[in-house]
């Protein structure tokens, strides 16, 4: 399925995972007892769904608690991600978000957009948010140079956080972790021009980004993925945060 970003990837302004993500139009759960297929429970339900690799996830692990059954995938930082078929075509405003819990020091990417398809590791890819070998996250975009935003506090405790990342020309990157502002870079203004794939756990990060960890692979649970194309404000992902439980 292809779609552009200006329709299948609709802008939502309010979600939280209690809510399901009625509201959202692209929101993967990740709730699943077995895959290939993420289920999107937003707006655009089956049109946008998500895909598991064939090893590397554990199903039905113990998630935040979002009300429903609270439960999450672990990927085991070797070979296991999720994935979309669904393409976009150049985002250059998109906030995305999602629930992790890890204690990895080898970092790994928790989410990207990349141009791989089904799932294969990119040669083009940016806009991601992954986590260096000390546990901060550093959220970035191409525009010719590697424009780089970097949490100063680390998150790889063993505690589910929650991670949301804005980018737009006028705002530049900003990164919320637990509904607070931890990280932004104004000067940040466009992103690399291409088509691509939303990717959680997996994709290239290459070697000239700052912090580069050593695994591309993000060994750790997650749950409660949604996309889309505004920027969230700060009172709306103050809301998510604070509605959750």
């Amino acid at each position: 399925t292809t779609a552009n970003d200006a329709n299948t990837w609709a802008a939502a302004r309010y979600f939280s995972c209690t809510s399901a993500g009625a509201s959202a139009p692209a929101y993967l759960a990740l709730q699943e007892s077995a895959g290939p297929t993420a289920v999107n429970s937003g707006i655009y339900a089956g049109s946008v769904n998500g895909f598991y690799s064939s090893t590397g996830v554990t199903y039905r692990v113990p998630g935040p608690v979002c009300g429903g059954d609270g439960k999450a995938v672990r990927l085991n930082g070797s070979s296991g991600y999720v994935y979309s078929t669904s393409a976009v075509s150049n985002p250059q405003v998109f906030s995305v978000q999602l629930w992790f819990a890890t204690s990895t020091t080898s970092g790994g990417k928790l989410i990207g957009f990349g141009n791989g398809t089904n799932g294969a590791a990119s040669s083009q890819y940016d806009r991601h948010v992954y986590m260096t070998n000390s546990g901060k996250l550093t959220f970035g975009v191409y525009d010719g140079d590697h424009e780089t935003t970097t949490s100063p506090g680390s998150y790889n405790n063993g505690a589910w956080h929650q991670m949301t990342a804005t980018f737009s020309p006028d705002t530049g990157l900003r990164l919320y972790v637990d509904g607070a502002l931890v990280a932004s870079r104004r000067q940040a203004t466009s992103a690399e021009v291409f088509t691509g794939f939303w990717r959680v756990g997996y994709d290239t990060i290459g070697t000239n980004w700052a912090g580069t960890p050593d695994s591309p692979y993000f060994a750790g649970s997650v749950a409660h993925v949604g996309v889309w194309t505004t920027v969230l404000t700060a009172d709306d992902i103050a809301a998510q945060y604070a509605a959750v439980g």
